[in-house]
């Protein structure tokens, strides 16, 4: 357990990282353009591992982040859109 606890870290932080990049981007594009921080995150994911790929030692945190966070956070803005 406690191993693959540790073999998720790098694809957690690079996940957080690019989410912090994300932030940036929408809000950089807030006077002419209003972008959610989570499109601009998906777009930037998409992008990069179009461009770059997946290196092996972030898949199983990339994994864990696709899998929980982000079904998480598109019910959150769906939920957020509604009310």
């Amino acid at each position: 357990m406690r191993s693959s606890a540790l073999k998720a870290i790098p694809g957690i932080a690079a996940a957080v990282l690019l989410s912090y990049a994300a932030f940036g981007i929408s809000h950089a594009c807030k006077p002419r353009l209003i972008i959610e921080p989570l499109v601009a995150g998906m777009l930037l994911g998409i992008l990069i591992t179009a461009c770059i790929g997946m290196h092996a030692p972030l898949k199983p945190g990339l994994d864990l982040c696709t899998k929980w966070l982000l079904e998480a956070s598109v019910v959150l803005l769906g939920f957020r859109l509604l009310f």
